[in-house]
């Protein structure tokens, strides 16, 4: 977590608009495909990581109302359930660990603008790569 969470933290350092929308930031994860996988992941990490960055912990603007972990890698959000008290209005960053093919985060940040985030900017701890010779 510590790591991740100085990691997180130099790379949204250098991100101007959040610097300068600061006091109407929130950080949100990418829920995990479980609920208990959620809060291991991240209910710590978003409490450090917004108290280091200076911004609002919005770990609790996307609940998991049922744990979906065969729906992992289908990007289905009819599990998900958007509370816009976190992010109406408000500059989000939103955070996951691995992006794979983008399309869980694509689909998050639609419905949080539906919702009335004024902007989501993604940010990813690492990305997938599929090799040649394991496409085959």
């Amino acid at each position: 977590t510590d790591l991740s969470t100085k990691l997180f933290s130099i790379a949204i350092s250098r991100i101007r608009v959040i610097q300068e929308n600061r006091h109407r930031a929130v950080l949100i994860p990418i829920p995990a495909s479980t609920r208990e996988k959620n809060r291991i992941r991240y209910q710590e990490f978003c409490r450090k990581l917004s108290a280091d960055i200076g911004v609002a912990d919005g770990y609790e603007a996307i609940i998991l109302t049922a744990d979906r972990p065969q729906l992992k890698g289908t990007h289905g959000q009819a599990n998900l359930d958007f509370h816009p008290e976190y992010f109406k209005d408000k500059c989000v960053l939103l955070i996951d660990d691995l992006l794979t093919t983008g399309e869980g985060f694509i689909q998050t940040r639609r419905k949080l603008i539906q919702h009335g985030a004024k902007f989501v900017i993604g940010l990813f701890l690492a990305k997938t790569i599929a090799f040649e010779d394991e496409q085959e």
